[in-house]
């Protein structure tokens, strides 16, 4: 679901660039899915089961605040 909103996010906002920034959002992905299974093994490693959970709720938590922030803006230059 998080990237079919993004992919319609894209195309919405940036139509004039579309194809650069879905470029870097599927660079993002494959990088992520690349390097995640190796922090997540180290976090296994140094915690245990919880832990690599436990760090991706408290990243998503302290991103909560940027996320609002950055759609505020993105509604105000919309109006």
């Amino acid at each position: 679901m998080n990237a079919t909103c993004s992919f319609a996010i894209i195309s919405q906002f940036f139509p004039e660039k579309k194809e650069l920034y879905i470029g870097i959002l599927e660079a993002g992905t494959g990088l992520g899915l690349l390097i995640g299974p190796l922090f997540g093994g180290v976090l296994y490693h140094i915690g245990g089961y919880p832990l690599p959970f436990l760090t991706l709720a408290i990243l998503l938590i302290l991103m909560y605040p940027v996320m609002v922030y950055a759609l505020s803006e993105v509604e105000t230059k919309e109006h």
